[in-house]
């Protein structure tokens, strides 16, 4: 794949024309709409800077308990992440056959020319699309907004302008020096040339899409993709779907309580909730396709490893990705309790 890795670079805020920021850093690149502030990065913490409202980078990032990282809904009041937060095991709903690290499926690097990556006959959409590999993953509905330096994906950038503006994320593992076979399309919302010839573009998922084929690998990798979407479920998702609700909702009331913040989750999310009332007048499939990108916000806010968030994107069990948040957050209330007993106590002491 000549060496494909890591294609976001520089450090610091980037700021569009109208005043809006995105993130960018070495290795890692997200902003999701379905937070009211930010998703910090695995690579680093990233605070709002109140002064100036400038993104800022600040240090490595732990693992974090409470699995959302958003800004404080007051950015006079400060924000970000708090210090002093424990390590917790991670890997603990991520234990059964098919949802294990080991479970993400990866390109295999002959799968180029005519080669197709299984057996398996296309059954949905297909098109050719650009693909850039990244060490993140993007969702359906998740905002992404990237710094291009590199010439081949200038190139890239100013060639989907012209057409669809559509290409491909799929997730790179610097460890095993290949990508993922499942990926996420993403529409190129907004485009800034500098005048360096650098690039500050917006980027919005849309549909996931398994690889078929790698039609081209330069100047940028061009696969031929088939679209899916997950399986639907025997079991009506949605009692699922309001137990994770509920449980992120306790999360974020907790994670409150213990670092006196002020977070809220956004209006984009709240909407997605596929409440009894809600969905009660919808026909089975809207209830699923509703539930689907409910899903897909909820995982674009859970902090948890890059193979973790890929196996979340990869299955297409929309029960089995619902569970596993569920499990995650209530791993997450668990410690956000405990760490409130403790503070009480150490307060009463004082």
């Amino acid at each position: 794949m000549n060496g494909h890795t890591g294609f976001v670079g520089g450090c610091g805020p980037v700021r569009f024309g109208n005043g809006s920021v995105g993130v960018v850093d070495s290795m890692s690149c997200r902003s999701m709409s379905f937070c009211s502030g930010l998703k910090r990065s695995r690579v680093t913490n990233v605070l709002v800077n109140s002064e100036n409202n400038d993104l800022v980078f600040c240090g490595s990032a732990k693992r974090r308990v409470s699995l959302l990282s958003m800004s404080a809904s007051d950015t006079g009041k400060g924000g970000g992440t708090a210090d002093g937060e424990d390590e917790f095991d991670e890997n603990a709903p991520f234990t059964e056959p098919g949802m294990r690290v080991e479970d993400v499926v990866f390109m295999e690097t002959s799968q180029t020319g005519n080669e197709m990556t299984s057996t398996e006959l296309p059954k949905g959409r297909i098109s050719e699309l650009p693909l850039f590999p990244l060490g993140l993953v993007l969702y359906p509905g998740a905002q992404l907004p990237l710094h291009i330096f590199e010439m081949r994906y200038r190139r890239m950038f100013n060639v989907i302008r012209e057409s669809d503006s559509m290409f491909g994320v799929v997730m790179y593992d610097s460890e095993k020096k290949r990508m993922a076979n499942i990926g996420c399309s993403a529409l190129c919302t907004k485009f800034q040339p500098l005048e360096d010839g650098r690039i500050l573009v917006v980027n919005e998922g849309k549909e996931r899409f398994r690889i078929i084929r790698i039609v081209k690998d330069s100047p940028y990798i061009t696969a031929l993709v088939e679209y899916f979407h997950d399986d639907t479920p025997d079991e009506d998702p949605v009692p699922t779907g309001v137990a994770v609700w509920d449980s992120l909702q306790e999360v974020l009331r907790l994670s409150n309580k213990l670092y006196s913040r002020g977070l809220k989750l956004s209006d984009n999310l709240t909407s997605l909730v596929p409440t009894l009332e809600r969905t009660g007048g919808q026909g089975s499939e809207e209830r699923f396709r509703n539930a689907e990108k409910f899903s897909f916000g909820v995982s674009s806010i859970l902090d948890m490893p890059v193979l973790q968030q890929q196996l979340l994107l990869q299955t297409k069990s929309l029960n089995l990705r619902l569970a596993k948040q569920k499990q995650l957050l209530d791993l997450a209330k668990q410690q956000l309790a405990a760490q409130i007993s403790i503070k009480a106590a150490l307060d009463k002491k004082e």
